[in-house]
């Protein structure tokens, strides 16, 4: 439960920092902080689940 609210957490300050600085006319720092977050984070975390679920782990 508390793994869920801490990713919570991390996706609201990213969706208000990127509203943040479109709304300060800075849209390619919001574009930077977006496409960071989805090499950086998602892309890498759903390659290692994948090669977990492919070994036969299982998560209880």
């Amino acid at each position: 439960m508390a793994a869920r609210c801490t990713r919570f957490l991390f996706a609201g300050l990213n969706i208000s920092f990127q509203g943040i600085y479109q709304a300060l006319n800075a849209g390619t720092q919001s574009l930077v902080i977006s496409i960071l977050r989805q090499f950086v984070l998602v892309i890498p975390v759903a390659f290692v689940f994948s090669n977990l679920v492919i070994a036969g782990t299982t998560f209880k």
